[in-house]
């Protein structure tokens, strides 16, 4: 594995000699990134709120190539970073560093090979070694990075796995064995923790599929051992309607499905539907998850409100969202959001929050995205202290 790390690494500088050397062909690089500015006024992840600006920037650089009829090779290097007030309030210094400080700080997120055709089955395939896993839209298990553009913090997630995938006409399946690493290098548990489960999608028909999953995390010193995930997410299209309906179920304990632990033996419901009319498509979405003193875990991209999600977010929820999406043209698209949030077991009411987003696509391959937000807070949440933010942002893909 070392020799394949250092093999796939020089491939970033030298891929010219390395074909040569070893009958290497067909390296493609790839990339994507973005950064993205806050501006925020009366934020609630400082006591007393107040106002802050930052930029936050996540990048990544990666190669592709064949390495024998098939079996694949795939290295990335990823560089995260915040810069501004946000950083300084987390303790980060925001100075200018030396180009060696920097050097230090971009990380592998993806070092592994693929093996296609697995044992002559053209729809298995595995994949071994630093690894992405996981849908870009998964409330519970996504690793990669960041998709959420309008959310700061934007990082890279990796697994160093042994995954394998079957594809079919109607049946996606993939199953995952796991340790978990973040984006610095430095595993959640000191190494400690890992995951194992599957994900299966079944297309019953063109209007109709359904997804189900079954995860568990387990952490050899954490008297929480294991944190076991199973649900389901049966959804339909007709025509211009969707609509999706996702259940989860969260155990907690000494054991796989145990409850010993009450604190994290929760679930959460979210329906999501749209209708697209011409330019127009309407949406709604319902949620409830966690519950008084009660704590979801999950890896998932759920990022509801620019403002809530950012610095609010809160492990008893009930969540109403109703919005629309305009596409002006095939560039530009607005986002128009209404949030109400609250409690899911208690009366307790967080506020409500309105969002307008756009979205300009430059160029095939540059996207510019400017939102605000707006949260007004309820008085027995915080009195006479509503937030805003601005953000402002470019992210590209290649």
């Amino acid at each position: 594995m070392k020799k394949f790390l250092a093999l796939a690494f020089a491939a970033l500088f030298s891929t010219s000699a390395l074909a040569a050397e070893f009958g290497l062909k067909n390296f493609e690089f790839y990339g994507e990134g973005l950064v993205t500015g806050f501006s925020v006024s009366n934020s609630y992840d400082t006591t007393p709120p107040t106002n802050m600006g930052f930029v936050n920037t996540m990048n990544i650089l990666g190669v592709k190539f064949d390495v024998s009829d098939n079996i694949y090779a795939n290295i990335a290097a990823g560089y995260v970073a915040n810069w501004g007030d946000y950083s300084m309030f987390y303790g980060v210094p925001t100075y200018g560093k030396t180009v060696q400080d920097y050097w230090y700080e971009i990380r592998i997120v993806e070092a592994n090979l693929l093996f296609k055709d697995l044992f002559d089955c053209n729809k298995l395939s595995a994949k071994v070694g630093r690894q992405f896993y996981g849908d870009g839209d998964s409330m519970v298990m996504y690793f990669g990075p960041a998709t959420n553009r309008f959310a700061f913090g934007a990082d890279v997630y990796s697994l160093d796995a042994l995954t394998l995938y079957y594809d079919n006409e109607n049946i996606k399946a993939n199953a995952v064995y796991a340790n978990i690493y973040d984006q610095s290098g430095n595993s959640y548990s000191s190494g400690n923790e890992t995951i194992m489960g599957f994900d299966i999608k079944y297309a019953a028909h063109e209007m109709f599929d359904v997804q189900a999953y079954l995860y568990d995390t387990e952490n050899y010193y954490s008297t929480t051992r294991h944190n076991t995930l199973v649900g389901i997410k049966p959804a339909v299209k007709i025509d211009g309607f969707k609509a999706s309906v996702e259940l989860a179920k969260q155990f907690a304990g000494e054991q796989v499905f145990s409850d010993d632990e009450t604190a994290y033996n929760t679930n959460f419901i979210k329906v999501d539907a749209s209708f697209e009319i011409e330019k127009f498509t309407p949406r709604a979405m319902f949620f409830v998850g966690g519950g008084e003193g009660k704590t979801f875990r999950d890896f998932g991209t759920f990022a509801p409100g620019l403002i809530y999600s950012n610095t609010i977010l809160n492990s008893d929820e009930q969540i109403i969202n109703a919005g629309v999406d305009y596409k002006h043209n095939d560039k530009l698209t607005l986002f128009f959001d209404f949030f109400n949030f609250a409690q899911r077991d208690g009366d307790g009411k967080f506020g409500n929050e309105l969002n307008l987003k756009a979205r300009y696509q430059y160029t095939e391959n540059v996207g510019i995205n400017a939102g605000y937000g707006y949260f007004i807070a309820d008085d027995k949440f915080i009195k006479d202290y509503d937030s805003s933010m601005w953000v402002l942002g470019v992210d590209y893909k290649f």
